[in-house]
């Protein structure tokens, strides 16, 4: 089926994160695989007004569906904008970025839409219509090839995997403003809280510092931000076991439930190698593993063990 691909494009303080350029680049491969135009997708509440020029010179065209309740997330409200939307015009793939948002609105809108989703997309295989997805699973042990069989389909698309650009086309396309008409009937916020600022994008920094379980304290955690502190584009960066413990915020989690990751120089503090957290950070191209157990999986992957 070929149809327009809409691509979403989440916001972060009004700036469009990095995943979602990532999974912008891959419905741009996608459509030239299809012959297919692509849309980015932003929803947003009316009083943001997000800098759309850099999207616009890769050659799509960009739609603002804006409504007061879109100034925070809700499964509910993302949903319904978005069928909303797709109901007037012909879709055949909707490519959202594998982040803690997509993740959770994903599986909703294929079953509204009564279509496949197909989460942590890294890549499109085969030249066939419709082609062939490819994801890790089994906390990357293995990979499978997934062919949609109806439409529209949902894409969660993973960051951080290597893919060539977009030549940009220097054509200006078009940005259209669409007042959406929704309203929350099955959701009540009760508490929001704001997560601690983050000094260095974490998919864009060049060397992370990844704090695991074995860090053991806030205490010491001074000590990874003072190595941190030494390079001039570094993260902090945490398993799912010190996110769980609170060492580090969740939106810096990295594996397969946060975000995967490519820096120059990789350094896993006290982290002990589990598959799920080596699939998110595997490519870096320098790894130093720091960890006073001799027999951890990390030292089967590092490049360097301390």
């Amino acid at each position: 089926m070929k149809g327009t691909i809409l691509s979403i494009i989440e916001l972060d303080s009004g700036a469009i994160t990095p995943e979602s350029v990532d999974t912008l680049h891959f419905a741009m491969q996608l459509g030239a695989a299809e012959d297919s135009p692509v849309t980015g997708l932003v929803l947003c509440a009316p009083e943001q007004t997000p800098d759309m020029e850099p999207l616009q010179q890769l050659g799509v065209d960009i739609v603002l569906l804006r409504n007061p309740l879109l100034d925070r997330y809700t499964a509910e409200g993302y949903t319904g904008t978005l069928l909303h939307y797709i109901g007037g015009i012909g879709t055949s793939y909707i490519c959202i970025p594998h982040s803690a948002t997509g993740t959770d609105f994903a599986p909703a809108l294929g079953v509204k839409l009564g279509g496949p989703c197909i989460t942590a997309v890294h890549s499109i295989q085969g030249t066939e219509h419709p082609p062939r997805f490819t994801r890790s699973v089994a906390g990357g042990k293995l990979e499978e090839d997934i062919l949609p069989l109806s439409f529209p389909a949902v894409l969660t698309v993973t960051s951080g995997s290597p893919a060539p650009l977009p030549v940009p086309s220097g054509e200006q396309h078009h940005v259209t403003v669409m007042e959406a008409d929704i309203t929350l009937n099955n959701t009540l916020e009760v508490a929001r809280t704001t997560a601690a600022a983050v000094s260095s994008s974490l998919l864009s920094a060049e060397v992370i510092i990844a704090a695991g379980k074995g860090v053991g304290s806030i205490e010491h955690m001074a000590l990874l931000n003072d190595m941190a502190s030494l390079f001039p584009r570094a993260s902090i960066a945490g398993s799912r076991g010190a996110c769980d413990m609170g060492l580090v915020d969740y939106g810096l989690q990295v594996g397969m439930t946060g975000k995967s990751v490519s820096p120059k120089l990789y350094i896993a503090c006290g982290i002990s190698g589990a598959i799920q957290h080596l699939a998110g950070m595997s490519s870096s191209k320098y790894i130093v593993a720091i960890n006073k157990d001799p027999d951890a999986p990390i030292f089967q992957k590092a490049d360097y063990g301390i």
